[in-house]
């Protein structure tokens, strides 16, 4: 299988267009040594990206200009966001699901193995009082 090359851009206004990354950030990535411009100008969106990984705390809308564009600032939070889901601080809401519905199967099963029946019956019309009462 033949080897896809790094997207490499031309100049920084070129980076922030393809990347998504407002021009500012990019001089703040570039200030605080990221190795992904070359003395000619070039960036590479690849080690760009995986500096921004490591760095996160330099995606900061701090200190940009005022009256700085709000849609560049929320693809910034959504940049932050998925690197944050990608190292694993977020699940998605399946998965959040999946992992309640087989916590509750385990609590489930615990309680009809140690307790008899009528004690076990009890507690689950008592849970299901207590969540109608809730109007989930």
């Amino acid at each position: 299988m033949k080897k896809s090359k790094p997207k490499i851009y031309p100049s920084m206004g070129a980076a922030s267009a393809g990347m998504s990354i407002p021009l500012p950030l990019l001089k703040r990535l570039k200030l605080a040594n990221c190795p992904g411009f070359d003395r000619s100008g070039r960036v590479n969106a690849e080690v760009v990206t995986r500096f921004t990984e490591d760095n996160p705390e330099l995606l900061s809308t701090v200190g940009l200009p005022a009256g700085y564009d709000p849609l560049k600032s929320a693809q910034i939070e959504k940049i932050i966001f998925d690197l944050e889901v990608k190292k694993g601080k977020y699940i998605e809401l399946d998965a959040a699901k999946k992992g309640w519905s087989r916590g509750m199967e385990i609590i489930q099963n615990v309680l009809e193995t140690f307790l008899d029946k009528t004690v076990f019956n009890k507690a689950v019309r008592e849970m299901k009082r207590r969540l109608e009462a809730m109007d989930l």
